[in-house]
């Protein structure tokens, strides 16, 4: 495909210029596919981030012009970094609803979410108050015209601009932390949705109740015309030697990458051959110290019994090209096991004759690869249907109550309501002489501002109450007296932290709170009259579906299920043993789907002109491909560019006792690396032969021993 008809189907999912599609191939190439993900986890969190914010503003409608997604009109993604592209008369619009602001006790926007360098065309963004999003680059094409802007719409909308200011703002971080708890298992669908703004360009999506799906964010032909591969001569480091490269491909450490490049480092070595094994950081301070038998400089000679000879060496990130010729000028094979390499934030350079990928266990949205969980659900139809019901209520709840914000008033007193539920349970749980001797609960916090500060903040998960738990209504005169030292105790903090707001919550708390104990409410649950305007206009929303769902079954059984949700009575309850859970097979064009994302993430690329050798570890896992799979997925795993299958036995250790089991091999052990090694001999013998039919050109460098290299 020539690069305008790369930059056109690029230009036609991104949304960019055709230039900068262009542009963008030019200098990339296609190592990391025509429209790459999101590589690291943290990136992936913060663009799920942003775009979750547009799709679910909290404090601000939502912004959704036609032709555009949510107002993006295109984004330019690589695989470390995103430049979202808005719409120019909507930019400040866009910025107004990812930035942070506060309207009482909530937050719109992407907590901590900061701006950074501003130039005449990019604004940056960065997460600075965010654990472990250090490393996240984002932009928004846009000025500081726009930036001043975007602060204005949220102060006119009555917000409070929270990013404008040093630090985190209260609340921030935890709201931080909820959210990544919230995206954990979709980050990686709704940030290929953000990277992907082009595809939505005629229908816009509705996820204000669910995530982006696979088939969502997939472009037609993806598969075949998205794939990472070469567009440009290899950067390989042979034609010096000759020797072949061997790269054991893998996502993560501790998965077996070692233990598959050491094995067939031995196997190798048993056929006479001299094996330059390139291993991560720290490989050789573990159980490999003891098969040291010499050490030249950087390279370790490990004690194998064979006809030939295995050297090992660790990673030296900052020389790497240079490691990788020394080897190649040491051996006939080199081995590099790139595990953990994603850490160093390098690229191995080098094109990889062989190929050996070891899935992981699970895939990258945290399926497992071969099988799945499949729920029969053999509770009768009524009991089905309460759980249905229950489900979506509780997703409309929250988005009811997002629509329609508490005022600040009432959102202390829903905080003073929870609290005092702690403090009570836990001084009802002491006799009186235990609660004068070491005080409530309250005064142990005073003393860590942390703790303090997660105290104060609306719906901290730090200070969740117990569904269960409810006070008992003989000890009303007890509770009274305990309201009031309560607000004593919690006045002067109070004060300072919610000014004239205080005095309004603290007026009217005791008696919503003694009301609400005399109906036997969870200090979280709302008013019971809140609660039956929210339960009716669920009842409303969710009737064509139900009727659809459940035929007969809607309404009558709908209004003895709201009448039980009114009182508080789950009829899910002990119904939990009729749900069976069991592993089925997974389709086998999942698998291949899943098998071929593998081959995109990993380090090194797989030379189509040789071998991709599939590795599938049994160690340690439950999830166990079975011969019909792979016999029905063969063609799939050929079109992923996989030819050939080796298994590690499930009977050996993976990391702790890499060296003793691989350099003095059981049976098992050595057939298993001794077909690796075959594979791999017949790609030497390739590319001796290649080697021979080149055209002579300049001189090569000389051995040792002065003969001059092919």
């Amino acid at each position: 495909m020539a690069h305008s008809s790369r930059a056109k189907l690029r230009a036609s999912v991104t949304g960019e210029p055709y230039q900068l599609a262009v542009e963008w191939i030019a200098a990339h190439g296609l190592a990391d596919g025509l429209v790459p993900d999101a590589q690291l986890p943290a990136q992936q969190l913060a663009e799920a981030a942003v775009l979750f914010a547009l799709a679910r503003p909290q404090l601000l409608p939502i912004l959704a012009p036609s032709g555009t997604l949510y107002a993006l009109t295109g984004a330019e993604p690589s695989s470390d970094l995103l430049t979202l592209r808005p719409v120019k008369e909507h930019t400040a619009a866009v910025l107004a609803r990812l930035l942070p602001a506060q309207l009482g006790g909530r937050i719109s926007g992407v907590p901590l979410l900061r701006t950074g360098r501003v130039t005449n065309t990019t604004i940056e963004l960065h997460l600075p108050g965010a654990s472990g999003m250090e490393a996240v680059q984002l932009a928004i094409r846009g000025t500081r015209l726009h930036r001043q802007q975007a602060e204005q719409m949220q102060v006119e909308a009555g917000l409070v601009p929270l990013w404008a200011g040093e630090g985190a703002a209260s609340g921030e971080p935890a709201i931080w932390q909820d959210l990544g708890r919230s995206l954990s298992g979709s980050a990686a669908r709704w940030s290929q949705a953000l990277r992907r703004p082009a595809l939505f360009s005629l229908a816009h999506p509705d996820w204000s109740m669910s995530a982006p799906t696979r088939r969502e964010v997939t472009a037609p032909e993806e598969a075949e015309r998205f794939a990472p591969r070469s567009v440009t001569p290899r950067q390989s480091l042979r034609g010096e030697r000759g020797a072949l490269i061997v790269a054991v491909t893998v996502g993560a450490g501790g998965t077996g990458g070692t233990t598959v490049a050491l094995g067939t480092a031995a196997a190798l070595a048993r056929q006479g051959l001299t094996a330059a094994v390139v291993l991560e950081p720290g490989a050789l301070e573990g159980p490999l110290r003891e098969h040291v038998a010499e050490t030249t400089g950087d390279w370790a000679v490990l004690a194998c019994p064979a006809a030939g000879r295995v050297e090992a060496a660790t990673r030296h990130v900052t020389r790497l090209r240079q490691q990788l010729h020394a080897a190649q000028e040491r051996a006939d094979v080199v081995i590099v096991d790139p595990t953990g390499i994603s850490a160093f934030g390098v690229r191995l350079p080098v094109g990889a004759d062989v190929s050996l990928v070891i899935p992981l266990e699970k895939t990258m949205w945290g399926a497992w690869l071969w099988s799945e969980h499949q729920t029969l659900d053999h509770r009768p139809d009524e009991v089905r249907m309460a759980a249905w019901l229950s489900e979506r209520f509780e997703s409309f709840t929250r988005n009811y109550l997002q629509a329609q914000p508490l005022s600040r008033v009432e959102v202390l007193l829903q905080l003073l309501e929870e609290r005092f539920a702690l403090v009570a349970a836990e001084r009802n749980s002491r006799t009186v002489s235990e609660y004068a001797e070491s005080g409530d609960l309250y005064g142990e916090i005073l003393d860590d501002a942390e703790l303090l500060h997660e105290w104060w903040t609306p719906h901290s998960s730090a200070f969740a109450c117990d569904p269960d738990e409810t006070l008992p209504l003989e000890q009303e005169a007890v509770l009274d007296v305990w309201r009031v030292e309560f607000l004593q105790r919690m006045e002067v903090e109070g004060r300072r932290r919610s000014g004239p707001d205080w005095e309004a919550a603290a007026a009217g708390w005791p008696a919503r709170s003694r009301a609400r104990h005399r109906l036997g409410l969870h200090p979280a649950a709302l008013d019971p009259e809140l609660a039956e305007r929210v339960r009716s206009d669920f009842l409303q929303h969710v009737a064509g579906e139900a009727t659809e769902q459940w035929g007969a079954l809607w309404p009558g059984y709908g209004q003895v299920w709201a009448e039980a949700s009114a009182r508080g009575q789950d009829l899910t309850a002990g119904w939990e043993k009729d749900i069976e859970i069991r592993r089925v097979p997974r389709a086998v064009d999942a698998v291949a789907a899943d098998l071929a994302s593998v081959l995109a993430k990993s380090h090194v690329p797989s030379s189509p002109a040789v071998a991709t050798v599939l590795v599938r570890n049994r160690v340690r896992r439950e999830d166990l491909g079975s011969a019909e799979q792979l016999e029905a997925a063969s063609g799939h795993l050929v079109q992923a560019g996989i030819t050939a299958l080796c298994e590690i036995p499930s009977d050996m250790t993976v990391r702790e006792r890499a060296g003793a089991a691989l350099l003095s091999p059981k049976p098992l052990l050595a057939e298993v690396f001794d077909r690796l090694a075959v594979l791999v001999t017949t790609a030497t013998d390739h590319f001796s032969a290649r080697a021979a039919e080149r055209p002579e050109g300049p001189p090569g460098r000389r051995d040792k021993d002065g003969r001059e290299s092919t």
